[in-house]
């Protein structure tokens, strides 16, 4: 294979010439692009159920918290404390930020 730029024999199947480095194929790089398929389902309830369920671990990440604290293991506490009042104030639920900020203060 020659190449057309310098004139250079390089052997067949090279991808440059060897000797000025021009790519002999100039034709840009095709990025590979693959097919997928996305099923979206929704069953009937199972948000409102969903929205229950991670407001039952909320309040037990709460209770926890609140054991611990009357153990006055209060450093396992935040543990617990610290998620539960992030969803707390993500939905905008004052009297359980409230609740969750008390037992933090009476641990102090």
């Amino acid at each position: 294979m020659r190449c057309p730029n310098c004139g250079q024999e390089n052997p067949a199947g090279a991808r440059f010439c060897f000797s000025c480095g021009k790519p002999f194929d100039d034709a840009p790089a095709r990025e590979e692009r693959k097919v997928i398929t996305v099923v979206f389902a929704d069953l009937v309830g199972f948000t409102s159920r969903a929205e229950q369920a991670v407001t039952d671990v909320a309040a037990a990440q709460l209770y926890a918290a609140r054991k611990l604290v009357e153990a006055g293991r209060r450093p396992e506490a935040e543990l617990y404390l610290q998620p539960a009042l992030s969803f707390y104030r993500s939905v905008d639920a004052p009297h359980r930020v409230r609740q969750g900020e008390a037992l933090l203060a009476a641990s102090a």
